[in-house]
């Protein structure tokens, strides 16, 4: 009933969670700033995870059924191929956005993780059956 309030508070969440991976990923272990900033992501990560496993995805699951939810997750497969692979704070969560800019930062992320070798060091998602 009240998909898109949770889906709101869902984005924020994320894009809060994106702005501390960029501050990690822009600072260095043994930095306090580097620290609090962890020890921050761990916490909302944490409530994140808890948020969407107990509120929004039974809901979800009692809204969306099975056959649904599986061409979905087949969506999502397709997509992770093609998504970012880095944090992107400043790149707004709307479609239209997404789509065009979050475009545009994917394909300069696969290019940056080839060239580093940093697609070869992030093993692939388990396989969920």
């Amino acid at each position: 009933d009240n998909g898109d309030e949770l889906a709101d508070e869902a984005i924020e969440q994320e894009e809060a969670g994106k702005e501390l991976l960029q501050r990690l990923e822009n600072g260095a272990p043994g930095e306090p700033e580097y620290h609090d900033a962890l020890r921050e992501f761990v916490k909302m990560g944490r409530e994140h995870i808890e948020f969407e496993e107990e509120v929004v995805w039974p809901k979800f699951e009692a809204a969306v059924d099975v056959e649904e939810r599986e061409k979905l997750g087949a969506k999502l497969e397709q997509a992770k191929k093609i998504a970012p692979t880095r944090p992107h704070p400043d790149t707004p969560s709307g479609q239209a956005a997404q789509k065009t800019m979050g475009t545009a930062a994917a394909v300069l992320d696969h290019v940056r993780d080839a060239a580093t070798g940093r697609d070869e060091d992030n093993p692939p998602d388990p396989q969920i059956h």
